[in-house]
Parts: C-alpha cells; sequence; structure tokens
C-alpha cells in the first residue's frame, strides 16, 4: 500500500515505532459482525479461520494518535478480502481479488494503512470481491503493527474553516489517512515576499494548493510522484505572496481537483 506520511519544512524526519508487547490471538468463533467484532491490540497476532461458508471475522482495534498500521497476512484459503470500517461502521479501505499460489495452497500480502486516531474494524473474508459472499473457508495468520507519526497537526482538519493556524518557519508534520483526508493550515504573511516550502512526502502522489483569504485558488502543483525505490519525494517551492491571510491545502491526488489516490 502507498505510504501517506508528510513533512513540510523540515530538514529532518524521525519516526520512531512502539513496540508494545505482542501477544498470539485466536478467533473467537464469535465475531461474525461488526457489533461482536473481537478486540485486539496493535502487535498482536490473529490466527483465525473462515468456516463454514458465509463466516466472517471481525476485529477492533483503537488507535490514540495517527500513523501507520501494518498488517502482514498469510491465507490459507483461495480467494480472500479484506476490508476496515471507521468507528461509524462506514467501509474506508478493502483489498480484494487477492488468489492463493495454488502449488503452495496459501498467499502472503504486507498492507500500510495510514489512519487517524480512533476505533476501527477489521473484516476477514473468503470472498473473491470485497462484497462478495464469503465462499472460500481456510485458515489464515495476521501479523499486526503500528507506527506513530508524531503529526504536529490537529484533527479535524478537512476544510477551510477547520484550517489549523501554523506559523512561518515552524515544521508541519502530518497524515493523509485512508479515509478521503485532506489537511488545511492557516498562515498569515506579514510582508511581500517570498514563501519558501519544503516538502518531504511519503505517499505516491501528493498535491499543494494555496487560497486566500476570500477562499479562491491562487496556487498549486501537483502530479508529484515520488521514486518508488525510496518510497518518498522531496521538492522546495517558492511563491510570492502579498500581505495576507493564507490557507495551505495538502492532498494525496495525483491532480489538484482529484480524490485521494486509494
Amino acid at each position: 500500500m502507498r505510504k501517506r506520511f508528510l513533512s513540510m519544512l523540515l530538514a529532518l524526519c524521525l519516526t520512531l515505532t512502539l513496540v508494545p508487547l505482542a501477544f498470539a490471538v485466536s478467533d473467537s468463533g464469535s465475531n461474525d459482525s461488526l457489533e461482536s467484532a473481537q478486540p485486539v491490540s496493535l502487535g498482536d497476532s490473529i490466527s483465525g479461520e473462515i468456516s463454514p461458508k458465509g463466516d466472517v471475522d471481525f476485529y477492533s482495534f483503537q488507535l490514540t494518535q495517527s500513523g501507520k498500521v501494518t498488517l502482514d497476512m498469510k491465507a490459507y484459503m483461495e480467494y480472500y478480502s479484506l476490508l476496515l470500517y471507521n468507528s461509524s461502521g462506514e467501509r474506508i479501505w478493502y483489498d480484494d481479488h487477492n488468489q492463493w499460489t495454488e502449488s503452495v495452497g496459501f498467499r502472503n500480502d504486507t498492507y500500510h494503512l495510514f489512519l487517524e486516531s480512533g476505533t476501527y474494524y477489521l473484516q476477514v473474508k473468503g470472498s473473491y470481491w470485497n462484497d462478495g459472499d464469503s465462499n472460500y473457508p481456510g485458515t489464515y495468520e495476521i501479523k499486526t503493527a503500528f507506527d506513530p507519526a508524531n503529526a504536529t497537526e490537529a484533527e479535524p482538519n478537512n476544510s477551510i474553516d477547520q484550517a489549523n493556524p501554523v506559523t512561518l518557519g515552524e515544521p508541519i508534520r502530518g497524515v493523509i489517512a485512508q479515509n478521503g483526508d485532506y489537511d488545511w493550515f492557516q498562515f498569515a504573511q506579514t510582508a511581500s515576499n517570498v514563501l519558501s516550502i519544503d516538502v518531504t512526502a511519503y505517499m505516491e502522489y501528493y498535491s499543494l494548493l494555496i487560497y486566500n483569504a476570500s477562499g479562491s485558488l491562487i496556487w498549486y502543483d501537483d502530479h508529484n510522484q515520488w521514486t518508488e525505490s525510496s518510497g518518498y519525494r522531496t521538492d522546495a517551492y517558492q511563491v510570492d505572496l502579498e500581505p495576507g491571510t493564507y490557507y495551505l491545502q495538502v492532498k494525496g491526488s495525483y491532480w489538484k481537483d482529484g480524490e485521494l489516490t486509494p
């Protein structure tokens, strides 16, 4: 999956990894709905079984801060799907059409999900499509992990009205999450000058947009693709601005007016 950490005005980014106590968790067998989801802690290793046909498994976990959730999946079933829901029961991510290697009878995949703090529900299905019936029984193992983003942004800041005030010269570190997230920041330009923005983006694509106090778009840069081998991209921008209040929008999109890249 695509990394979505973003830092701006920062020469060096340090990411600390939380290493909680890890436990082996077995599928309870009675976790076949969102309401009966089995609680797990990130760092746990989950062992479960989809059986009989039609069975699904739900697991719940909580994040106290934003960051990267890693799921290492090993599935001993012909097809499987993973789906993620937020606390409102809204699906915010999925991956499907995952077929095993028939000669060995299993499949390995690793997923990186970028999430804000909150409660989430992971669904495991033995299905070809994410919305299909769970008709492919078998066992699975999921190793979980969490890396905090150490973000300086404060959610919610998904609209111009919720923009985080920032001071020019201070670093910004944020997360563009899986659920169509955008980040907005407000700053004041006290004199006619050149605004410098140094960006290190750990996401496949990103766009930057600047709006004036009236909400009109006055500058943007898009179609910024990472270097796949390194998993990030760095850019430096110089933008001429008059005195006034401005809003910076950060998007994980290919085009400035596009949606979040899935």
